[in-house]
């Protein structure tokens, strides 16, 4: 009788085992921005679809970031009945958890990842959790990003991370003035944001090309400055001397009911937003609005080409600070941001060095120049956004003539201005142009025409943009501290469609969100370029018009009869094809597999080809036989 109970309890024992399913071989964790801490994976677990996500604390930022992950989760995977639940659980789910006491490696935006037994997520705050739901969405099949419900079993590895950002301040800047972005475009910015972990949008509200915020006190700006009659044509083949203009009316705002939706969408991705209303320059649709806010009192027409105008607000006008300050007044009521940033770059001096009212004020307060007379102009409006409980944020030029007193700096002319702001024991922001402006082109100029047509002075791509590093080594380590984190900018003065967008600002913004997280000793661009093949699978399922890498190859290359040449192919996600007869490649072209043996001149063009049809831009080298 023992014997057969012993076999009968094998046999279960067997079936049990047999019945359990094969989860596969331990996945890959590739997570941008990477983490501080990864354990070793040896082994997967899988997410039911019909699991519960327990939220386990009394919190209603928790409940909805429960809500977010369901909302995700629901719109990607076919068969998906996730429930929410209130209240502490053990049973299998995905758990929600803030914890009771602070842990300090965590920090305010931390968070603690396993999946070995369970999802559980925990964090000392409701921004953790959410980090660490983006962790967990990059766990997932990618398909978790799409918004076409896919059959997919939801297998991820059995891991525990331990992870918080370096920087507090991760942002990413959009101008809708020169050309002007829906609300739903907006929103998509946001949620790109979102999944690399990013909290700050930067958004650029006022222009010389366009006022794009309602202030009801004042309706001619909407009313005139958020029109414009026309745009100077630029492209490969017509330059800003040509003066030619396309008479194509731009117009568009956000009225403070989209701009109040505008910022509720991103405060439920725990992101900040940060209007910038610019002084004293870049502000002539204001003044096209309202030209006696001018030193001479017009009139002027909203300006059509991109660039800096010498008509600006004038410094000794009393009633420019009024308009001022009840422009603030309203934005303070659309924006719960603790910032407001007023922008102070690219300010001429020409009409103020010929304006009797700004030589009065000069004289009266004492002030050697115009440049004094600037800060003297962002001092007296830091003190009236200091009394609406905010912060004054200005671009580098607000170092000329003295930083206000309780400013932070935007560095956007190289690091200089943010090295002095920090020494002056002044928060920094970094931006500089040669890396992080991402209107530029991904090429150099040499290579320009490889390009859609865009910004060539401040070109960058991810690898540029990945070496850099938001707090300079130069400084004492005392000073390192007021250097709160790095802000990649979008100006729109090229860029009038949101495909043209995407493509400029994916992948940078993934080189963007490391350099902002990431410890700087964990950095490791070689790592990154590998762990970029599954993020572009994620864009895939985005649906965005991510720019794909094109082949590598030198300019010129000088061989001998029968030498061969190599083409690089930078990622796994394309094929590369080519042609030796000056022809662009197209998906018909040879395909590229080992190198190429030549005996003659030639001219080689390669690209490479995605499986949905998409394509990089196209790489050129002229072979010459010695």
């Amino acid at each position: 009788m023992k014997n057969f109970l012993l076999t009968l309890l094998t046999f279960f024992f067997f079936l049990a085992c047999n019945n359990q399913k094969d989860l596969g071989e331990p996945l890959p964790v590739e997570i941008i921005p990477k983490p501080i801490s990864i354990s070793e994976v040896v082994e997967n677990h899988e997410v039911s679809k019909s699991a519960n996500i327990y939220v386990h604390n009394e919190n209603a930022e928790l409940f909805g970031i429960a809500e977010y992950l369901k909302g995700r989760m629901d719109a990607s995977i076919k068969g998906s009945n996730v429930q929410i639940k209130e209240g502490a659980s053990t049973k299998k789910g995905i758990h929600l958890i803030l914890n009771k006491n602070f842990d300090e490696k965590l920090g305010d935006e931390g968070y603690i990842f396993s999946s070995k037994e369970n999802v559980v997520i925990t964090a000392n705050y409701p921004a953790g959790v959410f980090n660490g739901v983006q962790t967990f969405f990059q766990l997932l099949p990618v398909e978790i990003y799409g918004n076409n419900p896919k059959e997919v079993d939801l297998i991820i590895p059995a891991v525990e991370i331990t992870d918080k950002p370096r920087y507090a301040y991760r942002g990413m800047h959009l101008d809708p003035c020169r050309h002007f972005f829906t609300v739903e475009t907006t929103k998509n910015y946001l949620d790109y944001m979102a999944y690399h972990k990013l909290n700050n949008f930067h958004w650029h509200l006022t222009e010389d090309q366009g006022w794009r915020i309602e202030i009801k006190k004042y309706p001619k700006l909407i009313e005139v400055g958020s029109k414009r009659g026309g745009t100077i044509i630029m492209n490969h083949d017509v330059s800003w001397n040509d003066e030619k203009y396309d008479n194509i009316p731009v117009e568009g705002y956000y009225t403070q009911k989209e701009i109040k939706e505008v910022v509720q969408y991103a405060k439920e991705r725990f992101i900040e937003v940060i209007p910038e209303i610019e002084m004293p320059g870049h502000a002539l649709a204001a003044l096209a609005s309202y030209p006696q806010l001018s030193c001479t009192g017009g009139p002027f027409e909203v300006r059509q080409k991109p660039g800096v105008s010498e008509n600006v607000y004038c410094a000794g006008n009393d009633s420019v600070f009024v308009f001022l300050q009840d422009v603030i007044d309203e934005v303070v009521t659309m924006f719960p941001s603790k910032y407001i940033h007023i922008g102070g770059d690219e300010c001429p001096k020409k009409r103020w060095e010929t304006c009797s009212k700004c030589q009065k004020v000069i004289k009266e307060e004492g002030l050697t120049d115009e440049h004094e007379l600037q800060s003297w102009f962002i001092t007296k409006m830091e003190k009236h956004i200091n009394s609406k409980g905010k912060t004054l944020i200005g671009w580098s030029e607000i170092m000329e003539g003295g930083i206000a007193p309780n400013a932070v700096l935007q560095s956007w002319i190289g690091t200089t201005a943010g090295i002095q702001a920090a020494k002056q024991k002044h928060q920094a922001i970094m931006s500089p142009y040669s890396h992080l402006y991402f209107d530029g082109i991904y090429v150099d100029r040499a290579h320009r025409k490889m390009e859609p047509f865009g910004q060539t002075y401040c070109w960058t791509n991810s690898e540029k943009v990945y070496s850099f590093d938001p707090t300079p080594d130069t400084l004492p380590v005392e000073y390192h501290p007021y250097f709160i984190g790095a802000e990649a900018t979008m100006w729109s003065e090229f860029i009038k469609t949101e495909e043209h967008l995407e493509y400029l600002l994916m992948p940078r913004v993934s080189a963007l969100s490391e350099i902002c997280w990431t410890q700087k000793e964990q950095k490791d661009f070689a790592d990154f370029h590998n762990r970029l093949d599954r993020q572009y699978l994620r864009y895939d399922e985005l649906g965005v018009n991510y720019r794909i890498p094109h082949p590598v190859m030198a300019d010129t290359m000088r061989i001998s009869v029968g030498d061969e040449i190599m083409i690089g192919n930078p990622t796994e996600i394309t094929e590369v094809r080519y042609t030796l007869n000056g022809k662009e490649p197209s998906i018909t072209s040879d395909l590229y597999s080992t190198p190429i043996p030549l005996a003659d001149d030639t001219v080689i063009k390669a690209a490479g080809f995605h499986p949905n049809g998409r394509k990089s831009s196209i790489a050129k080298t002229v072979v010459i036989i010695k």
